[in-house]
């Protein structure tokens, strides 16, 4: 039986504050608040991280396909389950790609492979649902 390779990326350290918990980052402290007039929110960031690492892993599988895409924008919404904690029960991500020349089923193609690479989307595959869908603006 072969024997799965995991590492460990990097730990957080967190603290409690006023309005939620804040941990220090490479590039800056990051401030996770417990209500959204306070700040960013867990489920906020937990949105905007899985659209985010989509838009970036189909950013380099675009560029791989060679195709001419020149912006990229991600409206994303959530569906939150109040009965359940609050969860977040789906996620969806809809792409503005601008580009030239852009083929349909290209851009499917390459946030089909997004979606199947983005790490985010991977860890909380079978708990949290996300769609993608998307629009071409020929720029």
């Amino acid at each position: 039986m072969e024997e799965m390779k995991l590492s460990r990326e990097f730990g957080l350290d967190l603290t409690a504050n006023q309005t939620g918990y804040e941990c220090q980052l490479e590039y800056g402290k990051l401030q996770i608040a417990a209500m959204p007039e306070m700040g960013y929110t867990a489920h906020q960031l937990l949105v905007a991280a899985t659209a985010a690492c989509g838009g970036i892993v189909f950013g380099m599988i675009a560029k791989k396909m060679r195709l001419n895409v020149m912006g990229v924008h991600i409206r994303a919404d959530a569906l939150r389950n109040p009965d359940e904690a609050n969860r977040v029960e789906e996620i969806d991500l809809h792409y503005v790609v601008t580009g030239r020349d852009l083929r349909p089923g290209a851009v499917a193609q390459a946030i089909e492979l997004a979606h199947k690479n983005c790490p985010v989307a991977q860890s909380i595959e079978g708990a949290i649902k996300v769609t993608e869908t998307f629009e071409i603006i020929e720029g």
